[in-house]
C-alpha cells in the first residue's frame, strides 16, 4: 500500500520490493493525489477490482478480518473484504482479527491508515518535504526511498526497552501506524487515537469459556486457509494448538520446528503430543530444521535486512528458517502461538516480579544499562527511562506493557519472516476477545511458577502430563552469539559501522564488556549486530545522526 507518490522510478521499486505479500491479484488506483496499489494474497472472499471500490472512497488493506462485536456485545460475522460497513465497525467497534488498511477519501484529498489494536498486521509511513509513502514494511521503505537518517532517541529506546516507546521508529523519517492512527491530508500527517481496541475486559472465565473461547478463535483461523501448517515447539502453546486443530479434524497440517542443538525441549516426533489414536493428527507431516552457527549468522544478516530496523531478537533468522520450510512445503498460512506468553504470564522471569520493589524494575538489567549509558551517554539514558516511567510507572500488572513492548516486536517479525515467502501468520491467541479473558484473571496468579497457570489447568485433561512442559525457548543461545563475533569479520564490522554513531572507543569498550559474563547482554550484541548489517545494506545512515530535543513526554 503506498500513496502521494515521490517519484515514479521509486514508486514501482516500493511497488516491486512487496509484490511477495500478495502474489495472487493486484490492482492500481491513481488520480491526482494519490497513487494505491493492492497485492492481494487469497484465501477467501469473491475476486474483486484492487483497491477496492467503494461508494466514496477507495481502499487497500491486508489481514483476515472475522467480524466484529458492537457494544451490545453482539457479534457480527463478516463474509466478504473491507467496505463501508466494516470500516464503520473498525471505528465504533471490537474488530475480531487482524488488519492493516489505507481508505482514500478523494472528496475529502484524505487518506486514512489503521491497524488492528496489535499491530499484527504492520503498516509504515515514510515522509520527507515532498512526499508521503506508506507500506506495510518498513525495508521497502528505506531501499527505493534512499537511507534514512537515525533518531537517536528512539534507537536509545531500541536499545534500553528492545522497542520503542513511541510511533518514531529509529529512522528519523518513519513512523509506525501503531499506538496512533494516521491521516494524510492538506493539513498534512495527523495522529488521532487508536480506533481498534481490545474488547472490555469481562468477569473471570471458567476454564470452560477458556478452552470455548480458543476452540472457536482456532476454528476461524483455519477458514479459507490450505495448505494450512502449525509453528510446532512442543511448549503449551503450540501443544494447544495442535490440540484443538486435531479436534477440529483437519487433515494434512504441515507441522514445522526449527531445531537448536543447543536448546533443548524441542518436539522430536508428532506422537510426543500424545493425542488420541486414530485421530486427523495421524495425516500431519512433521517437518525438523536444524539450525547451525553459519546458519544463523547468514540468516540473521539477511532476514534483518528484509526487517528494516535494528532487533534484539536473535529468533529473527529462527523465524525466516521456519518460513522457508514451511514455503517449501507448501503452506500458505501457519497457526503461531504468539500472545500466550504476554497475555497468559507465560516467561519464566515474570515469577520475579512479585519479589520487586516496584514492576517496573522487571525492566532493570544493570548490564544493559551500564552498555546503554557507554553507547548512548549518561543524559541520553536518564531521559529514556523518565520517558518510560512517564507512560508505564503506574501498572502493577505487566501485561499492557509486554503487549506493547514485546509481543509487538514478535508479531512484526513473524509477519516480516512469514510474508517474505507469502505466507499468512495467524495468531488464534488473539483473536475472539481472549486478550480480555486473560486481563481477568488475576496477574501475580497466573505469573505463579511455571507460568499460564490458568491454560495449564483448562487443559490438563485433555494435554495430561503436556500440560506442565517448560516453556521452550526459541531463541539462539548466548555462547552462539558470542561464537559468531569471531566470524565473518563481524567485530571489526561492528567497529567500523557504529563508531559514527557513539564513537569509536564507545563502541570498542561495548564490545569488551560483552565478552565478560558481568557484562554480556544478549539484546545488546543483536542490535549492534542488526544496526551493522542495515548500515553495510544502505538502510541507514552510519555517519550522520539525527538528534532530537527531549520535548514533552508522549505515548
Amino acid at each position: 500500500m503506498f500513496g502521494l507518490t515521490p517519484s515514479a522510478s521509486s514508486f514501482e521499486r516500493l511497488v516491486d520490493a512487496l509484490a511477495h505479500r500478495g502474489p495472487d491479484a493486484g490492482g492500481r488506483y491513481a488520480d491526482a493525489v494519490v497513487t494505491l496499489i493492492m497485492h492481494r494474497l487469497k484465501f477467501r472472499g469473491a475476486d474483486c477490482a484492487l483497491p477496492v471500490r467503494e461508494a466514496n472512497a477507495v481502499s487497500a488493506f491486508n489481514g483476515q478480518i472475522y467480524g466484529w462485536r458492537t457494544t451490545d456485545g453482539t457479534y457480527h460475522r463478516l463474509q466478504e473484504g473491507l467496505t463501508e460497513e466494516l470500516a464503520v465497525a473498525v471505528a465504533q467497534s471490537v474488530v475480531d482479527g487482524m488488519f492493516a488498511y489505507a481508505r482514500y477519501l478523494p472528496q475529502d484529498g484524505r487518506v486514512e491508515l489503521a491497524t488492528d489494536a496489535h499491530f499484527i498486521k504492520p503498516l509504515f509511513v515514510r515522509c520527507d518535504v515532498q512526499s508521503v509513502a506508506f507500506a506495510s514494511e518498513m525495508a521497502p521503505l528505506l531501499a527505493a526511498l534512499g537511507p534514512s537518517l537515525i533518531d537517536m532517541q528512539a534507537l536509545a529506546e531500541l536499545f534500553a526497552y528492545g522497542w520503542y516507546l513511541s510511533d518514531q521508529s529509529c529512522a528519523a523519517d518513519v513512523s509506525l501506524v501503531w499506538k496512533h492512527d494516521f491521516a494524510l491530508g492538506p493539513g498534512g500527517v495527523q495522529r488521532s487515537p487508536k480506533r481498534a481496541r481490545l474488547a472490555p475486559v469481562p468477569s473471570r472465565p471458567s476454564a470452560a469459556q477458556l478452552r470455548a473461547a480458543i476452540r472457536t478463535s482456532v476454528s476461524r483461523s483455519v477458514e479459507g486457509a490450505g495448505p494450512l501448517g502449525l509453528a510446532l515447539s512442543g511448549g503449551l502453546d503450540s501443544s494447544i494448538l495442535a490440540a484443538e486443530l486435531n479436534a477440529l479434524g483437519i487433515e494434512g497440517l504441515v507441522c514445522v520446528t526449527v531445531q537448536l542443538a543447543e536448546s533443548g525441549g524441542d518436539i522430536a516426533s508428532l506422537a510426543e503430543l500424545g493425542l488420541p489414536a486414530g485421530g486427523a493428527w495421524q495425516s500431519w507431516k512433521h517437518v525438523v530444521v536444524p539450525v547451525d552457527d553459519h546458519d544463523f549468522l547468514s540468516g540473521f544478516e539477511a532476514a534483518t535486512r528484509m526487517f528494516g530496523q535494528p532487533t534484539s531478537m536473535s529468533s529473527l533468522p529462527l523465524y525466516q528458517c521456519l518460513a522457508d520450510a514451511a514455503s517449501q512445503a507448501g503452506v500458505r498460512a501457519l497457526l503461531l502461538g504468539e500472545g500466550v506468553d504476554e497475555y497468559f504470564a507465560g516467561y519464566v522471569s515474570y515469577a520475579k516480579v512479585c519479589a520487586l520493589r516496584s514492576p517496573l524494575d522487571y525492566y532493570r538489567h544493570p548490564a544493559r544499562e551500564r552498555l546503554v549509558r557507554r553507547l548512548f551517554g549518561a543524559a541520553r539514558l536518564e531521559r529514556t527511562q523518565l520517558r518510560f516511567a512517564q507512560m508505564y510507572g503506574q501498572m502493577t500488572d505487566l501485561r499492557p506493557v509486554e503487549a506493547q513492548l514485546r509481543l509487538t516486536r514478535l508479531l512484526l517479525r513473524s509477519d516480516v519472516c512469514l510474508m517474505s515467502r507469502s505466507i499468512e501468520g495467524r495468531v488464534p491467541f488473539l483473536y475472539n476477545d481472549i486478550p480480555a479473558l486473560a486481563l481477568a484473571l488475576p496477574w501475580a496468579e497466573l505469573a505463579a511458577a511455571p507460568g499460564k497457570t490458568a491454560l495449564r489447568a483448562a487443559y490438563a485433561d485433555s494435554l495430561g502430563e503436556r500440560s506442565m512442559c517448560a516453556k521452550v525457548r526459541f531463541k539462539s543461545s548466548d555462547a552462539m552469539l558470542l561464537r559468531c563475533l569471531g566470524m565473518q569479520r563481524l567485530e571489526s564490522r561492528i567497529v567500523a559501522c557504529c563508531a559514527g554513531l557513539f564513537g569509536r572507543s564507545a563502541v570498542l569498550e561495548a564490545l569488551a564488556m560483552l565478552r565478560t559474563p558481568e557484562g554480556f547482554d544478549a539484546d545488546i550484541l543483536c542490535l549492534l549486530m542488526s544496526l551493522t548489517f542495515l548500515i553495510e545494506g544502505e538502510l541507514l545512515h552510519d555517519d550522520i545522526a539525527l538528534t532530537k530535543s527531549p520535548g514533552p513526554l508522549y505515548a
